[in-house]
């Protein structure tokens, strides 16, 4: 189900609504692979594993939009209430009843804007920016590349949105290292209401965001391929 607000010009989606979009133009790969393979609508495969390699050869990211609509959906929107939405800004004099495809959908949305996507929940509007960090994991390093964020895109304002950072880059997540790097972040002079985030995967088995600032927690949920998910699988 879809939810538009036209005072905020914001389109909101279920979980079930964004993954329809979102996967419906690689189901077309998807079966052309399964007919490569040998199969058929009378011989489909037998087993979850023989889905999840064929699922695995697809390749579904084409672009900086699909990376967002990606990790919104699969990766981050199960940190929060089940009936949560996922919501995008649109461009102005976009009519949101004829958004009927993703390429249709990414381009209806609203370029060079603080905010990537936001979570509909009961308590209210969270809005996030997506950050990728590629490098090395050491708290320096790490510190001084937010802190380098925050000045070169943010002059040190964030306003209301998190700013989310996944970490890609090599090293180890030690212990203490999101208790060093929030006492190095509440020595900024930061500005705004919005929280910033670190999320990353440990050892395969869980998901974690955890938030630096302005104060210090967690949230951990077990980890799940998103090919064993079964959404394109059913």
């Amino acid at each position: 189900m879809r939810y538009y607000d036209k005072k905020l010009n914001i389109l909101c989606f279920d979980a079930k609504d964004l993954t329809d979009l979102f996967e419906t133009p690689n189901k077309k790969q998807i079966w052309e692979e399964l007919i490569k393979r040998g199969y058929s609508l009378k011989k489909l495969p037998s087993t979850k594993a023989e889905m999840v390699e064929i699922i695995s050869s697809i390749n579904i990211i084409h672009d900086k939009e699909d990376v967002e609509i990606f990790l919104a959906l699969y990766a981050f929107l199960k940190f929060y209430p089940s009936d949560s939405k996922i919501c995008y800004l649109l461009k102005t004099n976009v009519d949101p009843t004829t958004i009927n495809t993703l390429e249709l959908f990414k381009k209806s949305l609203k370029e060079y804007d603080i905010t990537d996507f936001i979570f509909m929940t009961k308590e209210g509007l969270i809005a996030h920016q997506l950050k990728g960090y590629y490098g090395h994991i050491s708290l320096d390093e790490l510190f001084d590349y937010i802190k380098n964020v925050l000045l070169k895109k943010y002059a040190n304002d964030i306003g209301v949105t998190n700013l989310l950072f996944f970490l890609n880059g090599g090293g180890v997540v030690s212990n203490d290292l999101f208790r060093k790097l929030h006492e190095r972040l509440k020595t900024l002079s930061i500005k705004g209401t919005g929280d910033i985030l670190i999320s990353y995967n440990e050892e395969g088995k869980v998901d974690v965001i955890n938030t630096v600032y302005p104060s210090l927690r967690t949230s951990r949920i077990p980890h799940k391929n998103f090919t064993e998910e079964g959404s394109m699988a059913g």
